[in-house]
């Protein structure tokens, strides 16, 4: 039996949690809330690195052409730096003889016409000029070292350059120089033996002077040597200086047209022997071409003046594969110094009195055989009037053919095709020939037939020959006589040599202008009349063939002209014949 139920009882006590019960299901989306607030700004970041650069953008349109500029002016800064250095230095300090470095040569004439009185007064002579010179005493460059040489038809050393250094140890050797003669003098071979023995080794130095003083009796025969000696005097940039006992007409022909007027030529006598001896002494010895003496002909120091020569120049370049790159580059570089050494014609088709230039070079596709022009002509005579317009072709349209070499077919093709064209012939032909190498087999006859037909028609041909491959029988038949004049031969290229021949080329064409050389020499007058004769007939020739060439030509034209109209109306009268039978052009050819 059950009782009543009792009372509530009180809450118990909170159980532990319960394990998390299952994730219920993702609720629908909420709507997008308003934008909030503008937040503050932030810090700056950090640098970034360089970046690599981008590309080289397109070159923009070319600018509108300047103003043209003044015209330069060459300065030459050499006697700026001597008077600074003579200033500065106490020992250059005064009236010192010589101004520069100087190689002093006396030549005495020991020949048969020299008589002992002519002798003792040229030994005094060398004692009265020696009283002022400051003699070097060693190898550095000042002062004068001073050599003596006798000649006649030989030559040879009295005193060398480097046998005393005491100024009177030196006079009293030449006091004691004794009095030998014996054959004829022999001018020329004495100044050439100076020029190629005696200054072949001296002292290096910016501004040294070569000088020779020449002794002699007056009596000489031999004035192609003398003339020979005089173009290698300048090239080698000495000065001589001549005192003579009679008047010597071979040396004032060829050095009284001197264009620098540095030469000196004298006649001794006793009246005036005091006064040579003195202008000597102020306007050679001890001439300071910096600051020059107002009484002496003024000499130009470091540069001579173009030429003006009338003459028609045709430079024939040997382009074959003879001729090596550094030999093609240098035979380039010679050309632009050699315009600059004559005044170029400024209207070269009509104006004969100054020089007009050609330049051709052997085509590289010639063969004997072939139909094509033996040379390639850079320019005519008559195509450039400017010096400016040559250094421009030179330089960056001439280039190295390396085709066959053919110098004596160059040869026949500028006297027969170049010269010709010229309507004003001027007074010189030259052809300057500048090669590296024996011509080919085929053209061994040609050039030696074209040569002297050259030499007989008036032409003047000189020769620069470059490298040691060249055939000494071919020079010398391409070169005029005497060859000595005419042909250089350099076997290395280097900057001293073609200096030196540049030097030498432009005295050869300055003796151009005073006629020193006949065109054809003596001795061809027979065979020079045979040729002549054989060219008017070829010419002759030519021309008749050029005639009945035109008169053959129009007649072939008047013949195929008649022939075109006789077909053009045998034409017509059949189509007018074929409307009178009612039969079409077209539907004949259907048909």
């Amino acid at each position: 039996m059950y009782g009543n139920q009792g009372y509530k009882g009180r809450k118990g006590e909170a159980g532990f949690p319960g394990r998390p019960g299952r994730e219920g299901e993702v609720g629908d989306t909420g709507e997008k809330g308003e934008p909030g607030p503008k937040g503050r700004r932030g810090r700056r970041g950090n640098a970034g690195a360089k970046g690599i650069p981008g590309d080289k953008g397109e070159d923009g349109l070319p600018g509108q052409r300047g103003s043209k500029g003044n015209a330069a002016t060459v300065v030459d800064n050499r006697c700026a730096l001597i008077s600074l250095v003579h200033d500065k230095c106490p020992c250059c300090q005064g009236n010192t003889c010589p101004k520069y470095p100087t190689e002093l040569v006396f030549l005495l004439d020991m020949s048969n016409s020299v008589t002992p009185q002519m002798f003792q007064s040229m030994k005094s002579i060398m004692t009265s000029l020696l009283q002022d010179v400051t003699v070097s005493e060693s190898n550095c460059p000042s002062g004068a070292r001073v050599a003596v040489l006798s000649y006649n038809s030989k030559t040879r050393y009295l005193i060398h350059f480097n046998d005393f250094s005491k100024k009177s140890k030196l006079q009293n050797e030449i006091a004691n120089i004794t009095f030998q003669r014996s054959g004829s003098a022999n001018v020329g071979a004495a100044m050439r033996f100076v020029a190629r023995n005696v200054f072949k080794r001296v002292r290096s130095a910016n501004l040294l002077r070569k000088i020779p003083i020449i002794l002699t009796s007056g009596h000489s025969e031999d004035d192609i040597s003398i003339m020979t000696a005089a173009l290698e005097y300048k090239a080698l940039s000495i000065t001589p200086v001549f005192l003579t006992f009679h008047d010597n007409p071979s040396l004032k022909k060829v050095f009284m047209h001197d264009d620098v007027e540095s030469t000196q030529i004298f006649t001794i006598s006793e009246m005036t022997l005091n006064r040579t001896l003195q202008q000597i002494k102020d306007c050679t010895l001890c001439y300071d071409m910096c600051f020059p003496n107002n009484e002496c002909s003024p000499v130009l120091p470091f540069s001579l003046p173009p030429l003006q020569v009338p003459m028609d120049i045709a430079f024939i370049l040997d382009s074959s594969r003879n001729m090596e790159i550094n030999e093609f580059q240098a035979a380039i570089r010679f050309l632009s110094v050699m315009l600059d050494q004559f005044v170029i014609s400024s209207n070269p088709r009509t104006s004969s009195d100054k020089a007009r230039v050609a330049l051709v070079h052997t085509s590289p596709d010639y063969r004997p055989d072939a139909t094509l022009a033996p040379v390639k002509t850079e320019f005519d005579f008559v195509r450039f009037s400017r010096k400016s317009e040559m250094y421009n072709h030179l330089q960056k349209s001439v280039h190295h053919l390396q085709g066959e070499a053919a110098i004596g077919t160059a040869v026949e093709w500028t006297i027969e095709k170049l010269f010709p064209k010229i309507q004003v012939p001027a007074k010189h032909k030259v052809i300057f020939a500048i090669i590296a190498g024996e011509t080919s087999y085929s053209d061994k006859r040609k050039l030696s037939i074209v040569t002297q037909k050259a030499r007989c028609l008036g032409y003047a041909s000189f020769v620069l020959s470059l490298g040691l491959n060249n055939n000494d029988n071919e020079l010398e038949e391409l070169a005029s006589a005497p060859h000595e004049q005419h042909l250089i031969s350099l076997g290395r290229v280097q900057t001293a040599e073609l200096e030196y021949a540049q030097r030498f080329a432009r005295e050869f064409l300055r003796h151009l202008k005073y006629d020193l050389n006949a065109y054809p020499p003596a001795g061809l007058e027979e065979e020079c009349a045979r040729i002549r004769e054989e060219t008017n007939l070829e010419s002759t020739e030519i021309v008749k063939r050029d005639i009945k060439y035109e008169m053959d030509k129009a007649e072939n034209f008047t013949k195929s002209e008649d022939a075109y109209l006789t077909t053009k109306n045998a034409k017509a009268d059949h189509s007018e014949y074929n409307e009178m039978l009612g039969v079409s052009e077209t539907r004949k050819t259907n048909v």
